[in-house]
């Protein structure tokens, strides 16, 4: 896929970056409802890549760079669920209510609910045989795992252009079923170390973790 050049400018004072009509601001500490999506946190990341020959770009992708989002991650029964902007309190109650109302389809693709924004789900067997291991393009063209974080329906293909253009591979991660409990939550993050870190769980660098914050759109 032939993706548009996505805009990457930034501000005069050097606090926001514009991406398509999108302004966020990079904020090292926010609280959980301030941040952005996982899935707007991934269109920064992928122009950062594609404009990596801006400084302020190439700050971004740089390597040790560890971002997480307000979306949430919850392994109830056989099923992966992920929630953007999670009521963490209603969600922990709800989950069978979600997955029910979720229309799952074989590639797990976009369930809208009344309960709490945009709920994504799918059958754990998946994801199983690909977490933990160093993927090529094709096998990342071919997962539903980069959709299931950002509900972008290209996300496999804009992660494919960042292989290409970092020449890393990429890994998945979901954590091990012997390690989840019956409440577990986690949080998608991204990590761009000797690969391409794409999971919800991960040891964050010592340079930290950090969040963008939407503060505005065209």
């Amino acid at each position: 896929m032939v993706f548009k050049k996505p805009s990457f400018n930034v501000s005069e004072d050097g606090r926001t970056v514009e991406v398509d009509g999108l302004t966020f601001r990079l904020t090292p500490k926010l609280h959980y409802g301030q941040q952005t999506t996982f899935g707007d946190t991934f269109r920064v990341l992928h122009s950062a890549f594609v404009n990596s020959d801006k400084e302020e770009a190439n700050r971004i992708s740089s390597f040790g760079a560890f971002y997480q989002a307000d979306t949430g991650i919850y392994f109830p029964g056989g099923f992966i669920v992920v929630v953007d902007h999670p009521d963490l309190g209603r969600i922990s109650r709800d989950l069978d209510e979600l997955i029910l109302k979720a229309n799952i389809d074989k590639f797990g693709k976009l369930a809208k609910t009344n309960i709490t924004g945009s709920v994504r789900v799918m059958p754990r067997y998946n994801l199983d045989s690909i977490s933990s291991k160093m993927l090529n393009r094709k096998e990342v063209l071919n997962s539903p795992f980069p959709y299931l974080l950002t509900g972008i329906e290209d996300a496999s293909e804009r992660l494919v252009e960042m292989m290409d253009i970092s020449g890393k591979d990429v890994s998945f991660r979901i954590p091990q079923k012997k390690a989840i409990s019956p409440n577990f939550t986690g949080h998608p993050r991204f990590l761009n170390s000797n690969y391409l870190f794409l999971g919800c769980i991960a040891t964050a660098p010592p340079g930290g973790t950090y969040f963008f914050e939407r503060v505005g759109s065209k």
